[in-house]
């Protein structure tokens, strides 16, 4: 949401920017999920508003759960059970 001036507080792009990550998680594009954490990273963790830290943490975790996790969303299986 814009200020009066149209600008995005940091913590306002920092929390959309992980919400998308984590949509990508759930989606299965880890490829793009690397980036976007990078990007928080290093925009916003030098910062010391409480919100911002709380962002960068969701980073660590992302990026944790995206190498964790295959590179595609698994599909239906198709071989036999087991």
């Amino acid at each position: 949401m814009p200020d009066a001036e149209g600008t995005v507080p940091p913590e306002v792009e920092a929390k959309a920017m992980m919400d998308r990550a984590r949509e990508l998680i759930r989606s299965g594009h880890m490829e793009d999920v690397i980036p976007l954490c990078d990007e928080v990273y290093r925009r916003f963790t030098a910062s010391r508003s409480p919100a911002l830290q709380v962002q960068v943490e969701r980073e660590r975790a992302s990026r944790a759960t995206s190498r964790a996790r295959p590179s595609a969303a698994p599909g239906p299986r198709t071989g036999p059970p087991g």
